[in-house]
């Protein structure tokens, strides 16, 4: 499914903190600017809106993000959202960033503050947050590899979080991990804990993925004991060894992120 570099002992995406792997730092030397940003990226947002003290809104995206080095910059995404899944969006954006690496990138009527990091010397990943409207957006980006398929078996640990719905109410939030494997001809077994409130639930779930050049694709998964089907879209990241998602079923949309194992 993707590639895997036996030489790497640590996994890069989420595991901050290890002893061998450089934090992200933020550049104060005055080595930033538009053309910092220059390349396709993989992107991650999540959206939030809370009315009278309950979630009226949620959402997230995966997709990717393209910057052009002059300040302009196009998004390419799949949507889940409490009344929504699956839905394709594309949009352009402006940008700019000041030396010290801070800016801000503007999406229609929408500005969003944008940092840019490094892990050891080289610009390669970024944040932003900011106000769409009533909704409380908070993303991240990093570069998207072009080492993703060498067809091999996989096992991969994956965590992610969320929120349960009931139709377009959100009831509560949730919290899944579990593991999956990948057996290098599209058919992925998997198996994961969900806990929602005072529930805990396992999911038992059997499927295909598939994986385009672009190092994205999509999984459908189907729990035989509830008959329920999950959909997910992914992004490998990192070195090849790590992919972000989002995922959605008729009562949870969730994102999150797996790291290879095997």
């Amino acid at each position: 499914m993707f590639k895997r570099n036996l030489s790497w002992t640590l996994l890069l995406a989420a595991i901050a903190g290890g002893p061998l792997l450089a934090q992200p730092q933020i550049s104060g030397t005055g080595s930033c600017s538009s053309s910092t940003l220059n390349t396709t990226y993989a992107v991650s947002i999540a959206s939030r809106q809370v009315t009278n003290g309950t979630f009226s809104t949620v959402e997230h995206q995966l997709g990717t993000v393209v910057f052009d080095g002059n300040g302009n910059a196009t998004f390419n995404t799949t949507v889940n959202s409490n009344s929504k899944s699956g839905q394709t969006n594309t949009s352009t954006a402006t940008y700019s960033l000041n030396a010290n690496c801070t800016g801000t990138l503007t999406n229609g009527s929408v500005t969003f503050s944008l940092v840019v990091y490094a892990l050891g010397s080289s610009f390669n990943s970024f944040t932003l947050t900011g106000n769409n409207g009533g909704l409380v957006v908070t993303g991240n980006g990093t570069p998207i590899t072009t080492s993703c398929m060498d067809g091999g078996a996989a096992s991969f640990v994956i965590n992610a979080n969320g929120f349960a719905l009931n139709g377009t109410t959100v009831t509560g939030a949730a919290e899944l991990t579990g593991l999956f494997q990948v057996d290098g001809m599209g058919n992925l077994t998997a198996t994961w804990s969900v806990a929602n409130g005072t529930t805990t639930t396992t999911v038992n779930a059997k499927g295909q993925y598939s994986i385009g050049t672009n190092c994205q694709g999509g999984i459908t998964l189907v729990d035989n004991a509830s008959m329920t089907t999950y959909v997910f879209s992914f992004a490998v990241v990192g070195n090849g060894n790590n992919f972000n998602f989002i995922g959605s079923s008729p009562s949870l949309i969730f994102a999150g992120a797996g790291h290879d194992i095997s």
